[in-house]
């Protein structure tokens, strides 16, 4: 049923975007903007009753490219196309500290509210994401033991839809490669032309970790907070 309800929302936050087109004449007030920054990248993990697990941010980089498109005198639609780091830190893992960077291709899509405030406008948006993993890399601060079998400490990041068997032990399977949520920003533009924007993911898609045979008690959604600074052409 959350499922259901997630899609609902996704569905009808997405569709007030595009019903509010822009014109021709609006089209021409039409900006671009290079961006990056830094995410605080972690996890809501949980076990399968529900019981809520412990996990750190690792902090990685974002950057991409944003679009600033009016749509009616002070609402604006932004999507984007960027490179986002995520993943999460475990401080008490198997093997001491585990941290899991990875790699996924971000397409926000952002209905923004522009007011004006000293020499620009600060703004305030919200809209679905949808995200493709690209994997990435573990590491563990000591070597992981599984079974009496010594993983190592450090390995591949695989990112696979459910029922996927992992060959090689030191390959950790995070999760599916797509995921989607919701996603909010809030930020100041600077004459037209500089823009800071805070941001905040909440993923919906759950993913469920593997070791080869071992398989952890664990489900994750991804959650994500940062900022990015871009210049507007």
């Amino acid at each position: 049923m959350n499922l259901i309800r997630d899609k609902k929302f996704l569905i009808l936050v997405l569709a007030t975007v595009l019903l509010g087109l822009p014109s021709k004449e609006l089209m021409a007030q039409f900006q671009w903007s290079p961006r990056i920054g830094i995410n605080a990248a972690s996890v809501h993990a949980y076990t399968e009753n529900k019981e809520n697990l412990n996990r750190a941010p690792n902090y990685l980089f974002t950057f991409g490219v944003s679009a600033d498109i009016p749509i009616y005198k002070r609402f604006h639609l932004q999507p984007a196309l960027m490179y986002a780091g995520k993943g999460y830190k475990d401080k008490e893992g198997l093997g001491g500290t585990f941290t899991a960077k990875v790699g996924y291709i971000d397409l926000p899509l952002h209905l923004l509210y522009k007011s004006p405030l000293g020499s620009g406008n600060m703004i305030v948006g919200i809209g679905p994401y949808f995200s493709f993993g690209l994997g990435g890399k573990w590491k563990s601060e000591k070597g992981i033991l599984l079974d009496d079998i010594l993983v190592g400490e450090k390995g591949d990041i695989l990112l696979k839809e459910d029922g996927y068997v992992v060959e090689s032990m030191p390959q950790y399977l995070y999760g599916k490669p797509f995921d989607y949520g919701g996603s909010f920003v809030l930020g100041y533009d600077i004459l037209r032309t500089y823009s800071i924007q805070f941001h905040a993911q909440f993923g919906m898609e759950e993913h469920k970790s593997d070791w080869s045979y071992f398989h952890p008690d664990e489900y994750k959604k991804n959650r994500t907070f940062g900022i990015t600074f871009g210049y507007k052409f």
